[in-house]
């Protein structure tokens, strides 16, 4: 059962907020900046897109099929991009490729995994 708003402000003796977590940012766009970091927690799952060594599309929206992830971002595949998901485990960021454009779930290639490990940690 929910409460109202008033309980919930008086019962703890301030307005009710949702809990935040670090992933929050890049969930709602607050990290605009492609140089900057983006620090993961260990769960974490995104879609990425890479190209020339560098990470040029992600989110963290798992709901959508990587053909669609692509079909938002750039309408389809740019020639040499790598799609595919990233994860942090046990501290680790590891990206998978994707089976729909790549016919096999491997990890990433070594240029791929760098520039993930230069964007994410």
């Amino acid at each position: 059962m929910t409460r109202s708003a008033p309980s919930r402000v008086f019962q703890c003796e301030r307005p009710w907020r949702a809990p935040r977590h670090q992933s929050v940012g890049f969930a709602f766009g607050v990290y605009d900046n492609m140089s900057e970091k983006v620090k993961m927690r260990d769960g974490d799952t995104l879609l990425i897109m890479v190209k020339g060594g560098e990470v040029i599309h992600f989110t963290p929206n798992m709901s959508l099929p990587h053909s669609e992830f692509v079909k938002r971002t750039t309408g389809q595949l740019p020639a040499g991009a790598w799609v595919g998901t990233v994860s942090k485990l046990d501290g680790e960021v590891v990206a998978i490729s994707s089976k729909h454009f790549f016919g096999y779930q491997l990890p990433a290639p070594q240029e791929v995994a760098d520039a993930v490990r230069r964007k994410f940690e």
